[in-house]
């Protein structure tokens, strides 16, 4: 995690993810912390906050100070509320949101991984929970997170979230929730939604149209490349946006890069 001294300010800001890695698993969580300050000191990051919490004490360690301008908080307020901060950012008002959170997360964390390495890592994408601006307005992020998780299932003492700011591409205030558990042997997944569970966020065959409609095609075009009906396309192309409660296929596409569907 080096910072590249020889590319200018603009293309730094442009492609900083590829000189830092915040991946817990790979880094001590004082080092992230430090990069982060680093990169916060240079107005990196705009519609993406980050927050680290204690998961003993239930406290904020640290919050980007971009915290302001997307919420109307100050950095030095939300760390002063300590184990409120989240109560007064009106996290916890989206009690569905929480128990449904965690009720899938429990059922998820059950699965177990038909080898016998039990070490293995926990990542999740919620996209859809709200947060509420000083204002009185509401904001809807794309909340995502990794964690180390060994034989007893029990979450690290720190983490870390990042919080995307995604309110201009979802609609509605449905919500929806993506596991993963893997390790270097196998990886298993769960999509969680108010419409039931399926084991993927999107199937092989979606991740074909979609990429094909990233890389500028028409649904025409998508459908020649894989043999398939015009009306194909566009039921999986639909049956996708429904499904992350995207605004439409421009705004899928955005949420599946995100979350490294795609």
């Amino acid at each position: 995690m080096k910072f590249c001294d020889e590319i200018n300010a603009t293309q730094f800001k442009r492609n900083w993810y590829k000189s830092y890695d915040f991946s817990i698993l790979k880094n001590p969580i004082s080092n992230i912390i430090h990069h982060i300050k680093e990169l916060d000191r240079q107005n990196i990051f705009v519609d993406e906050m980050i927050m680290f919490f204690d998961n003993v004490e239930f406290r904020p360690l640290y919050v980007t100070k971009n915290i302001e301008t997307i919420l109307g908080y100050s950095q030095d307020q939300f760390l002063d509320w300590g184990k409120d901060a989240l109560l007064k950012i009106g996290a916890f008002e989206e009690s569905e949101f929480w128990n449904n959170f965690n009720a899938w997360q429990n059922d998820f964390m059950e699965i177990e991984f038909e080898t016998e390495k039990n070490e293995n890592t926990l990542r999740f994408f919620c996209g859809g929970l709200t947060y509420r601006h000083n204002d009185g307005g509401k904001k809807k992020f794309l909340f995502s997170g990794e964690h180390p998780i060994g034989e007893n299932k029990v979450m690290p003492d720190c983490h870390l979230s990042r919080l995307k700011d995604i309110s201009h591409i979802l609609k509605g205030d449905n919500y929806w929730v993506y596991f993963e558990k893997f390790n270097d042997l196998e990886h298993i997944s769960k999509f969680y939604s108010s419409e039931g569970a399926s084991d993927y966020a999107i199937s092989k065959r979606e991740k074909e149209v979609l990429n094909l409609i990233a890389s500028g095609k028409d649904s025409k075009e998508v459908a020649e490349d894989l043999f398939i009906s015009l009306e194909t396309v566009k039921t999986h192309r639909k049956k996708m946006i429904n499904r992350f409660k995207a605004k439409d296929t421009s705004s899928l596409i955005q949420i599946c890069k995100l979350c490294d569907l795609i």
